[in-house]
């Protein structure tokens, strides 16, 4: 009869244990889409509104909410480095902007920035869109991924060795 008192002590202690973490991990809960863009109290805040793209001297932000349409191509010579912005939609595709480190483009320059004590003029030069291409709905799309670039722009004037 003890025996039996024990286990049953024991079965309503585990239940109100695991309802204890069940409630807890209701309480912790937060869905993906009321999470905030950026994590606060952090020095190492992560901004989901943009994505990462890294390259040889710097780290370029896009917008991530155009991520499913972009593609980027790198071409990398001797004395310079190429990230080439694509749109790709609706199996169309085009240039939408490119970002070159190495080459000095005086009309197109956004400034330089020190690499292995090297400087190194950086600019980004906008590309023509065909708008007789696309559909009023998909230019719409390019010319919002193309205006993407003043966040990369943004990305790169705020690196630590801009001059």
């Amino acid at each position: 009869m003890k025996k039996r008192l024990f286990e049953i002590i024991i079965c309503v202690l585990l239940v109100a244990v695991l309802a204890l973490q069940v409630v807890i991990l209701v309480k912790l809960y937060t869905p993906a889409e009321e999470l905030p863009n950026k994590t606060e109290n952090s020095e190492n805040a992560v901004d989901l509104s943009v994505v990462q793209i890294a390259t040889p001297y710097c780290t370029l932000l896009f917008p991530s909410e155009w991520m499913d349409y972009l593609k980027i191509e790198e071409t990398q010579a001797q004395d310079s480095y190429s990230a080439i912005f694509i749109c790709e939609l609706n199996e169309k595709s085009c240039e939408l902007f490119t970002v070159t480190f190495g080459r000095e483009d005086a009309k197109n320059s956004i400034g330089s920035i020190k690499k292995n004590g090297e400087t190194v003029p950086v600019s980004i030069k906008m590309a023509e869109i065909d708008k007789s291409l696309w559909t009023k709905e998909e230019l719409k799309i390019v010319k919002e991924m193309q205006e993407g670039k003043s966040k990369v722009q943004e990305s790169i004037l705020s690196y630590k060795e801009i001059i």
